[in-house]
């Protein structure tokens, strides 16, 4: 009965110090991210400068250019859905903020909306957006 009591403490206490080193690991990754994503909200016409090439010796950056439509925000884990069109194909992009790929984030026009998710605009043409969301 004493073994099993040990057993357990000892296995308790390797979880307990595991979570703590990635609550550690995850506050030093969150502190060292050059990138500021705390003025960016949905609604927003962003462009995002992000490394795409597969290979270790290749380095690919994509621009990509468009509206958030949602934000998921939890600790180390935040996304973005970003809304583009290209040549008349409209693509979304659901993109990790504090990915070690994201090279950089600007926000280009700023709008003034009351939902914290815009998947109504997706039946919504190009002309009814611009009047949905108010640019300042």
């Amino acid at each position: 009965m004493n073994n099993i009591f040990n057993l357990k403490t000892n296995i308790t206490y390797k979880i307990d110090n595991c979570l703590n080193m990635v609550t550690f690991i995850e506050k030093e990754y969150l502190n060292s991210n050059k990138i500021n994503v705390a003025n960016i909200n949905v609604g927003d016409i962003i462009k995002v400068e992000y490394n795409s090439s597969l290979e270790a010796n290749k380095i690919r950056i994509e621009n990509y250019e468009g509206l958030i439509i949602s934000k998921k925000n939890k600790n180390y884990t935040q996304a973005i859905t970003l809304r583009r069109n290209i040549k008349g194909i409209i693509v979304e992009h659901t993109l990790p903020l504090y990915s070690p790929r994201i090279k950089s984030i600007i926000k280009k026009k700023e709008s003034k909306i009351r939902k914290s998710k815009l998947f109504f605009i997706r039946k919504l043409s190009e002309k009814k957006i611009k009047k949905k969301l108010k640019f300042y």
